[in-house]
């Protein structure tokens, strides 16, 4: 599977039954999957909104959340670019890249600042969800510590991608996590590809 450079990444999860939320789900939802965008739906087999009908809830829609999408060179934390959502409040969501360094989380402030834009979320009926881009063009813009934590995904190299969500704090730092994904299938991050908009199902 391919996806652009110019990554786009749309992080969801569910906590209420999705019958009661289909015009929701449809606007960030499995329906476009395979045909504008690339998508990852767990568990194995939910496709669309006719065959995942429910999510168990899995997290206090009420308290600071955070969820997050990692790319690393296997299937372990450690050494991975992150993208992080963080739901402080309704009105106080935020956005970073961060890097895992073993199991130690490190948020790349001035990563963030310079390569996301495009910021979107979602918090509603149960609902999480953001939206934004991270353009790698301005990867030369930030201060080298940072820049070396930053993996280089538009090479020739394959990546697992990594997902996982938990509690925050008030603050904004997350907490570890309480749910942790990850494929077996191996995603490339190129310019222009013809299977950019795969569905991966492992």
């Amino acid at each position: 599977m391919c996806i652009c450079y110019k990554i786009i990444l749309q992080l969801i999860f569910f906590n209420c039954f999705l019958l009661n939320i289909i015009a929701t789900f449809n606007l960030y939802g499995l329906e476009e999957c395979g045909k504008s965008r690339a998508c990852w739906p767990y568990p194995s087999g939910c496709n669309s909104v006719e065959n995942c009908q429910a999510a168990k809830p899995i997290i206090n829609a009420n308290e600071p959340q955070w969820m997050a999408m990692a790319f690393s060179d296997d299937m372990s934390m450690g050494n991975d670019s992150v993208m992080d959502c963080i739901f402080i409040g309704n009105n106080n969501p935020k956005m970073e890249i961060s890097y895992n360094l073993f199991t130690q989380n490190i948020p790349l402030i001035e990563a963030s600042k310079t390569l996301l834009s495009e910021k979107n979320f979602l918090r509603k009926n149960g609902i999480f969800g953001c939206t934004f881009i991270v353009d790698y063009n301005k990867i030369n813009n930030i201060p080298k510590e940072e820049r070396k934590m930053i993996l280089k995904l538009n090479t020739s190299n394959w990546w697992h991608i990594l997902y996982a969500q938990g509690p925050a704090y008030e603050s904004g730092v997350k907490q570890f996590h309480t749910i942790y994904q990850k494929t077996d299938q191996l995603v490339k991050i190129c310019d222009d590809c013809t299977d950019k908009y795969t569905v991966i199902e492992q």
